[in-house]
């Protein structure tokens, strides 16, 4: 069973997307910030990680580099609400932290869709 990492700040999100993804056959973890979801991938690695690109402050992006430092290629899935032709979205292209990006609102199909590409990445 593949292994999925969610980071969002949002309970709902979290909420949902466990549910789905887990109902789809996915083994799936939450992280309400990007310490939190370091950690967790640290101590059991994944084979995705679907992140919330717009985390309060830098986590988000320093996350990402934390988890690029253990030497994982890991496809990263990212979920946004804001424009993803911003700064951040630019910076983690650029530092080929991100596999795909996924405009909120998104359909629950669309989620499951994007995270299939992502693992056959």
């Amino acid at each position: 069973m593949e292994r999925i990492l969610l980071i969002d700040d949002e309970p709902s999100i979290r909420m949902l997307g466990k549910r789905v993804l887990e109902g789809a056959g996915f083994e799936v973890t939450v992280a309400e910030d990007g310490p939190t979801g370091v950690k967790h991938f640290q101590s059991n690695p994944h084979d995705l990680i679907i992140i919330d690109l717009t985390l309060p402050g830098e986590q988000p992006l320093s996350a990402l580099e934390e988890i690029r430092k253990t030497g994982s290629n890991v496809p990263v899935l990212v979920i946004s609400g804001h424009d993803i032709h911003d700064e951040t979205f630019t910076r983690a292209r650029e530092n080929e932290l991100v596999t795909d990006v996924l405009a909120k609102p998104f359909e629950l199909t669309d989620l499951i869709k994007a995270v299939k590409t992502c693992l056959q990445a």
